[in-house]
């Protein structure tokens, strides 16, 4: 299994709002959302109080089913590539990184972008809606659904689903990484390599 993070070029890979205190993260987003408005939902508030609310959930649920985040925030990926997520931002960038690089006991996973799986209107009752996995069990998940539809479409040239928003489609499988050791390592290889071009 590969698990990829997607970024923007001039930022660089591996970070995440969530570890700024709340005016500076606003303020960040406020910065971001002038020059990449693809990338930040419009409603700043609303978007962080809802993916600290979910991100506090999922590390909870992780915790119940043995995980063990070092890391108060994830950081994300997806299992797999995602041709999509690339339109998010201005100049993409992306990382490819083995699962093996990583302690599984620092590594849990929805299946589906969190903000839909965990959005009570869009519940149907799946058992992966609401629901938070390690890596044995997310192979056996993925192993009975597949992957997620692949939905097409493009936040750089604003190309949508005609049938429902975005944020209401799975998309992918979630990857969330609790710990800072591998991260900062291919951080750091990326910069370094980077720099010198």
């Amino acid at each position: 299994m590969f698990l990829y993070h997607y970024f923007e070029k001039t930022r660089g890979p591996f970070l995440t709002i969530s570890d700024l205190p709340h005016d500076e993260a606003v303020k960040t987003l406020g910065e971001i959302q002038k020059i990449n408005p693809n990338l930040v939902n419009p409603q700043i508030e609303w978007f962080l109080s809802q993916r600290r609310e979910m991100e506090n959930k999922v590390r909870e649920l992780f915790i119940k089913k043995g995980g063990k985040p070092k890391r108060a925030f994830p950081y994300y990926m997806t299992v797999g590539e995602d041709k999509y997520l690339s339109t998010w931002f201005n100049e993409p960038c992306s990382l490819k990184i083995d699962i093996s690089e990583f302690d599984l006991d620092t590594v849990s996973f929805t299946y589906g972008d969190m903000f839909p799986v965990f959005n009570p209107k869009l519940n149907d009752g799946k058992e992966y809606r609401n629901n938070v996995y390690k890596y044995d069990e997310i192979v056996k998940i993925i192993e009975k659904y597949g992957y997620p539809e692949e939905i097409e479409y493009s936040f750089r040239e604003k190309i949508y689903p005609p049938d429902a928003p975005v944020n209401h489609y799975l998309k992918f499988v979630e990857a969330h990484i609790w710990d800072d050791e591998t991260v900062a390592r291919f951080r750091h290889s990326w910069l370094s390599d980077h720099l010198r071009k």
